[in-house]
């Protein structure tokens, strides 16, 4: 049987999935080899935020943060840059439709992201990248989720 918090990550997970025109994957190790012109978003699982004890209770409300790498790769600049747009966009609109996660979570949030980084590799196509923080508040009979 799943724990709470692995079916709250795994409906993050379908949903992230669903972003049309991306390769998807979770808690892939970066190896850096993409194809040209492609899409990418990587869900890693992260890492408990916060465990709060709730008051009277033995529950213990829980925000746990996932992360999930965007990189585009794409030769012009333009395209990439918004083909980048579309892609955080698609996430936010995808995740504010279904804030429970399907009622897995009570309330699921995407953060701003990190600052983009934009790198150009000999030879290949130019790639832009970031980690977008999704913050997941779920309560739970025990701290560990």
């Amino acid at each position: 049987m799943s724990s709470q918090r692995e079916e709250m990550i795994a409906a993050l997970a379908a949903l992230l999935g669903a972003v049309p025109g991306t390769t998807f994957a979770r808690n892939n190790v970066d190896t850096g080899d993409y194809e040209a012109e492609t899409s990418n978003i990587t869900l890693f699982d992260g890492a408990p935020e916060s465990a709060q004890p709730l008051s009277g209770s033995p529950s213990h409300e829980i925000v746990h943060v996932a992360e999930a790498d965007v990189v585009i790769v794409n030769q012009d600049q333009a395209a990439r840059d918004s083909e980048y747009d579309r892609i955080i966009e698609a996430m936010e609109g995808l995740i504010a439709a279904d804030r429970t996660l399907g009622g897995r979570a009570d309330y699921a949030e995407m953060r701003a992201p990190g600052a983009p980084s934009t790198e150009r590799i000999m030879g290949a196509d130019n790639i832009k990248a970031a980690t977008v923080e999704i913050a997941l508040w779920y309560v739970a009979a025990k701290s560990t989720g």
